[in-house]
């Protein structure tokens, strides 16, 4: 079982991922951190655009293609770990992510590299509230990919995405679950994880009624 927990910067992936894999008796592959040398790009990005003597576009398709290399890594160690923990993986962010964050440069070189990664058995998207996420956000160290407001904007741009793009029933993602905790009986990370175990569970019995036909 391959589950990818998307969502928008402090939506608590990295805390329900570790309670999630340890229930599933697996482990979490958390997100890649950018090099320094592109967090620098990111926050200075008229220092490197002018020494480059570059514009606008052709500065934004250099950081596409210097991300790209650190996914490229992060995609091989996340095989590599699948195989070692006999194909079952909980990894925090992956292709939606890779996706959606991708449509600030290049979106078609992005939409590429997604595609042929490894498909997920159950993509989930964790959407707490904005307030939630501002409040996580005013207590985490500064990081340029914390701010309150691009974490806000893209809240809302995975769940958009979810609710009008054909992409979700296109299978890029296997099955996809959109949980917004503040909405549940149980709104504690465990009370997600819970939640997401039912959907494996679901996800697992439709696989052997389907084998047992076969």
């Amino acid at each position: 079982m391959f589950i990818a927990l998307e969502g928008t910067d402090n939506a608590g992936k990295t805390t329900i991922g570790k309670l999630l894999a340890d229930k599933l008796n697996t482990q979490l592959f958390e997100e890649i951190k950018p090099t320094s040398k592109l967090r620098d790009m990111i926050n200075n990005p008229s220092k490197y655009k002018d020494d480059l003597c570059m514009t606008d576009e052709e500065f934004k398709l250099e950081l596409t293609w210097m991300f790209m290399i650190n996914r490229s890594q992060y995609q091989a160690d996340m095989e590599l770990m699948y195989s070692d923990n006999g194909n079952c993986l909980v990894i925090d962010r992956y292709t939606m992510s890779t996706l959606l964050y991708g449509a600030f440069t290049n979106n078609d070189i992005w939409r590429t590299h997604a595609e042929s990664m490894k498909t997920p058995d159950l993509t989930v998207i964790i959407s707490p509230s904005a307030e939630t996420i501002i409040e996580r956000c005013q207590n985490a160290d500064d990081d340029i990919f914390q701010s309150p407001d691009k974490s806000v904007k893209m809240k809302h741009k995975f769940e958009d995405y979810y609710r009008n793009s054909p992409d979700i029933d296109s299978g890029i993602y296997g099955n996809v679950l959109l949980i917004r905790p503040e909405e549940l009986s149980n709104i504690s990370a465990e009370g997600v994880v819970n939640e997401i175990v039912t959907a494996v569970r679901i996800i697992e019995k439709t696989e052997k009624d389907e084998d047992a036909g076969n």
